[in-house]
C-alpha cells in the first residue's frame, strides 16, 4: 500500500478532523504548524481540491517527512481496526487481475512503484522508480509498457525533475505520458505530457470540459 493511497483512505473521513490530527502532530513533534507547508503552494498544486483538502494532501505528500505521514496514517488505521494489508487487498488489483486485463485487450501502463513525488525522489530515484515499474510489468504481462502516468501528474516538480523523468521514460521505451491537466488532446500536445479527462470529468457530470 503506497503511502499516498493510504492518505486517500484517511481523506475518506471528516476533513476538519483529519486536518486537526495533522496540526496536533506538527505542534507536538515538529515544532509548529510551519512543518505543514505553505497554504499558497498547497492550493497551487492541488487547485482542483477544496482549500482544506489541498492543505491535507500537500502536507501529507510533500511538506512532511514520509515517516511523519506514516505515523499519522498508521495511528488512524489502528484506531479504526484496519490494516494496510487489508486495505490493499480491498482496493488494488492482483497480479492475476493485471494479466487477465492485459489478455482481454486493455493497455497496462506504469504509475510508479512508490507513488512518491518527483521532487522527493531526485534524478536517480526517478530513474530507478520507472525502471523498476517497467521491469515488473514486462515480467508480469510479457510486454514492455509504453505509457506512464506520473504520480501527482508532475505538478510542482522542477524543470530538472521533469527532464529526468522524461529521459528515464525514453530509456525504457515509454512513448506517451499523461499529466493532470484537464482538457482535450490537440495536435500541438507533447506526447510525454498529455492532458487527460478522468471518468468523473466526462458527461453528464462535467460536459463543459469537452467544449473546444
Amino acid at each position: 500500500m503506497p503511502l499516498t493511497h493510504a492518505v486517500h483512505w484517511l481523506l475518506s473521513g471528516n476533513d476538519a478532523a483529519v486536518w486537526d490530527t495533522f496540526e496536533r502532530y506538527a505542534r507536538y513533534y515538529l515544532g509548529g504548524l510551519d512543518a505543514l507547508g505553505s497554504e499558497a503552494e498547497a492550493r497551487r498544486i492541488y487547485h482542483y481540491e477544496t482549500p482544506l483538502r489541498a492543505r491535507i494532501k500537500y502536507a501529507a505528500n510533500m511538506a512532511l517527512p514520509a515517516e511523519a505521514t506514516e505515523q499519522i496514517v498508521a495511528t488512524a488505521m489502528r484506531r479504526s481496526g484496519r490494516s494496510m494489508r487489508e486495505l490493499a487487498e480491498e482496493w488494488f488489483v492482483s497480479a492475476s487481475d493485471i494479466r487477465a486485463m492485459h489478455q482481454a485487450g486493455m493497455t497496462i501502463a506504469m504509475h510508479g512503484s512508490s507513488h512518491r513525488s518527483l521532487q522527493s525522489l531526485g534524478a536517480e530515484g526517478i530513474r530507478e522508480e520507472i525502471e523498476h515499474s517497467s521491469q515488473y510489468l514486462t515480467k508480469l504481462i510479457g510486454q514492455s509498457p509504453t505509457w506512464f502516468a506520473c504520480p501527482f501528474g508532475g505538478t510542482g516538480a522542477s524543470p530538472q525533475a521533469i527532464k529526468a523523468m522524461q529521459a528515464a521514460m525514453q530509456e525504457v521505451g515509454v512513448v506517451a505520458s499523461v499529466s493532470t491537466e484537464k482538457r482535450l488532446i490537440t495536435e500541438d500536445c507533447d506526447p510525454l505530457s498529455l492532458p487527460r479527462l478522468d471518468a468523473i470529468d466526462l458527461p453528464p457530470r462535467r460536459a463543459e470540459l469537452l467544449v473546444a
